[in-house]
């Protein structure tokens, strides 16, 4: 009887030892979220003869500066922008981010007024998805 207790227990070790070493999921798997707050410039890869910089403030406020090529010199490339103040918000589902520009004076030509656009934001980085599906993106400066 004492060799099949020694056993039983032998044998609910040796079954014990993988749960031993398992633990239950990190809480850290969650992507970190970065603030939109900051300077962005568009990332001009492909030579567009415009771009586009944001600037967004803390306190829901920025400016959005819109670069182009104006004329071809001999010395070089000249350049004129617009600039353009709003407001903004982010929100999020829990799923994705969203952001909606309040523009003071009415839309502009590249974005809409109280329209969520969906952005992601990372500690470099900053993509804005347009209803078309086509996409801007920033590179933090």
């Amino acid at each position: 009887m004492k060799k099949n207790f020694v056993r039983m227990m032998s044998l609910l070790a040796v079954l014990a030892v993988p749960f031993a070493f398992s633990s239950c999921s990190d809480d850290d798997d969650t992507p970190a979220s970065y603030s939109i707050v900051g300077s962005w410039t568009e990332d001009d890869s492909a030579g567009s003869e415009m771009t586009f910089d944001f600037t967004f403030k803390s306190n829901g406020t920025g400016k959005f500066v819109v670069t182009y090529v104006t004329d071809y010199t001999i010395n070089g490339v000249e350049t004129d922008s617009d600039e353009y103040d709003f407001e903004y918000k982010v929100t999020s589902d829990g799923a994705k981010e969203y952001l909606t520009f309040m523009w003071d004076d009415g839309d502009n030509r590249w974005f809409s007024s109280n329209y969520q656009y969906t952005i992601t934001v990372t500690k470099t980085s900053f993509m804005i998805t347009l209803r078309s599906g086509n996409y801007y993106l920033f590179d933090r400066v």
